[in-house]
Parts: structure tokens; C-alpha cells; sequence
């Protein structure tokens, strides 16, 4: 059983919030931050050498790798009235509208309360959101099969090679925390607070979408069990739906386009072929290319074998996983093998937070303490890959 603040008092006196003072951060979040900490070290060292050999303006400006440039300029300028930008340079091909507001939009919020520069309020956001990817990812583990499986799945998490993005100006952080606390509200049947967190993170990425039908499907078994006094559940999807909803609002009275997100996508290549052309990709990078792009290939392909061991752990025990975490399971996977050109990097698997869990709940625990040392002695090499060569996507 977890004891919280609310089951301890045991001289009788004094305040709850007070006792909670005392003891500080739980044992729980104190493992959470090593972990996150300790992973970072690695990010750091493939950070450092991969700056020292670039050079001109590339070199020192965190703001220059992959997304972190869209997520930065939409925090400073907000969204374009047109698909296309005008004043990026090479950039204006593509459209800041493809990337949702939740991170943005806090990374904003606390660069005007800190009066930090906007880059360093990014990537600041990103490391406090790192951490508390790790501890909701703990949390779901824990709320699923106890406290051991909470800590194996941190520990496979911040372990991860695609954890690289925690350490970026990107919206991962911020997407996995909702995500997973939405799910452990929604397993506590809070359906309220889980809507406001399947808020922000069908406002955070679109994947938010896979945790939208989660909630649905998890009101639904609840109201066919529960007839009328189970009817408060809807609001766990309603809520959620309104994140995904108000930046399609927006967008469409920003642009004059419904579906500028859509058409932003479109520019990216994004089309659904359930990974054929992923497929096709890798046996020509590896049989026909060397360097970065034989690199990409199996980092991708490391991906696939990690997703698709976690769906293979939760199939043995789908009976034991609670609704909303398999359906979550099954819908997020679905957005990550559906889309070549998302494809299974291995920050794209991050999201599919439930293989984490899966894998943590039937590996014996120190299968799962090798599994998480090879992952980690990864994350140097991946650090330098996407920070240093300009065609290794993240």
C-alpha cells in the first residue's frame, strides 16, 4: 500500500501540510531525480562533444537542434496567420502549426516571471518536466502493479535513449507527465482532474489523441458498469478533448484553414502506410549507405524492437492492465507504427508510455537492471548524433 500525507500523523498533532514539510520529498521522488540526474550526465558528455566540433553560429545555441527552433519561435512570436511563415529562411517550407501550444505557452509563462531569456526558460522547463515525466511514469507503474514495477519502469524510462528529448526544448516532458497522470487519475476514477490533465496533453503533442480515446473507452465501461451515478466520467474525455479542440479553434480562426494543422503535417511527409515505407527505408540505408543514415536505420529499428516488445509483454498480461492504460497502449502505438515519417525513433516511443510498464511488470528485475544499462550507454552516442549531424532526426 502507498502512504501518502494523508494516511501519517502519528503524534496526533500538528498539521498535515506540516508533517509533509518535515519529511520532504518522498523516497519516491528522490529516486525519480537520480534517475533523471544521473541519465543526464550521459546527455551532458554527448552534449560537449558534439559542440566542440561544430562551428559558425551552430556552435553554443541550444536553440538550433530540430524542433526546439519551432517550439522557441512559437514561445516568442506566437503562430503565423498563414500556413507558411514569412522571415525563417530555409525554414519557411515547412509551418510552426504542426507543433501544438501547451510547451510553448509555459515556456513563455516562466520566461516572463524568471525574466530569463526565452531559450534558457526552455530548455530550464525541459529539465523540470524531465523529472516529472520520470516520477509520473512511476506512478503508473506503481498504480498498475505496485512499487516494484514503479521503479523498474522509471528506471527503463529515464534509461531510454530517446530520454534525450527531456533534456531538449521539446514537449515531451510536459506530454508524458499529463499523459500519465491522466491515466493513473482516470484508473482512480478522479475523472474530473483526469480530463484537465488529458487537457494538456491533447494541447501538448498529437499523440494526445491515443489518450483522448483512452478516456473515452475508459468513461464508457465505467458508465455501462455504473449506469447513471457513473455519468461524471464523461467528463474525463470532455475536458480532454477540449486541448486538441481550442488549438483547432485557433487555428482555423488564425488562418482562415480547419485544418492547418492537417496541411502543416502534409509538409513533413506525413501519410499513413503503417510503416511500409519505414521498412523500405532501412534496407536501403543499410544496404546501400553508410554512416548517419545506417545509424538512423538502427536507431529506429531499435525502436520498433522496444515497441513491439512492450506490446508483446502487455498481450501476456492484458487481462491484469486497466482499461485505460491498454487501450492507450494499443491507440499510441497504432499513431507511431501508422506513420513512416514519425517512424519508431526513439524519442517517438517515449510517448507510448504503457510499454515502459509492460516491460518493467514481466521482466525479472535484473533483467530489467541490464536491459536499463544498455539502454543508458546509449544515450551519449544518441546526444552527440542529434546534436552534431544535421541528419539524424531526434
Amino acid at each position: 500500500m502507498v502512504t501518502t500525507a494523508l494516511d501519517e500523523n502519528p503524534t496526533g498533532t500538528g498539521t498535515v501540510a506540516g508533517n509533509a514539510r518535515l519529511r520532504g520529498p518522498s523516497p519516491a521522488t528522490v529516486y525519480c531525480a537520480g534517475l533523471y540526474v544521473a541519465t543526464r550526465l550521459a546527455v551532458a558528455l554527448g552534449w560537449v562533444v558534439a559542440s566542440l566540433g561544430r562551428t559558425g553560429v551552430q556552435r553554443g545555441d541550444p536553440a538550433v537542434p530540430w524542433d526546439s527552433f519551432w517550439y522557441l519561435t512559437i514561445a516568442r512570436t506566437g503562430y503565423s496567420p498563414t500556413l507558411h511563415p514569412v522571415g525563417l529562411g530555409t525554414h519557411d517550407r515547412y509551418s510552426e502549426w504542426a507543433f501544438y501550444p501547451a510547451y510553448p505557452l509555459v515556456v513563455r509563462g516562466f520566461a516572463t516571471a524568471t525574466r530569463l531569456p526565452l531559450v534558457s526558460a526552455g530548455y530550464v522547463v525541459a529539465g523540470l518536466l524531465g523529472v516529472c515525466a520520470v516520477r509520473a511514469v512511476y506512478a503508473l507503474g506503481a498504480e498498475v502493479a505496485g512499487e516494484a514495477v514503479g521503479r523498474a519502469s522509471a528506471l527503463l524510462f529515464a534509461a531510454w535513449p530517446g530520454s534525450v528529448a527531456l533534456s531538449l526544448a521539446y514537449s515531451e516532458g510536459l506530454f508524458v507527465t499529463a499523459a500519465a497522470v491522466a491515466l493513473v487519475l482516470a484508473m482512480r476514477r478522479r475523472w474530473w482532474l483526469a480530463g484537465i490533465a488529458g487537457l494538456v496533453a491533447t494541447a501538448s503533442r498529437p499523440t494526445g489523441l491515443a489518450l483522448l480515446g483512452a478516456l473515452a473507452v475508459a468513461a464508457g465501461v465505467d458508465i455501462a458498469r455504473g449506469g447513471r451515478r457513473s455519468l461524471p466520467a464523461l467528463a474525463a474525455p470532455v475536458v480532454a478533448a477540449l486541448g486538441i479542440g481550442g488549438f483547432a479553434l485557433y487555428g482555423g480562426l488564425r488562418t482562415g484553414d480547419w485544418l492547418v494543422w492537417r496541411h502543416a503535417e502534409a509538409l513533413w511527409g506525413q501519410r499513413l502506410d503503417f510503416s511500409t515505407g519505414l521498412v523500405r527505408s532501412w534496407v536501403t540505408r543499410l544496404t546501400h549507405h553508410a554512416g548517419y543514415r545506417s545509424v538512423r536505420a538502427l536507431l529506429e529499428i531499435a525502436g520498433m524492437a522496444a515497441l513491439l516488445a512492450g506490446l508483446g509483454a502487455a498481450a501476456r498480461r492484458w487481462r491484469q492492465l486497466p482499461v485505460p492504460v491498454l487501450v492507450y497502449l494499443v491507440l499510441a502505438s497504432a499513431t507511431v507504427l501508422g506513420y513512416s515519417r514519425v517512424g519508431t525513433r526513439p524519442r517517438m516511443v517515449l510517448g507510448v508510455v504503457p510499454v515502459f510498464v509492460a516491460l518493467a511488470a514481466v521482466l525479472p528485475r535484473r533483467v530489467v537492471e541490464v536491459v536499463a544499462v544498455a539502454f543508458a550507454s546509449t544515450i551519449a552516442l544518441v546526444t552527440f548524433l542529434y546534436v552534431g549531424d544535421p541528419h539524424v532526426l531526434p
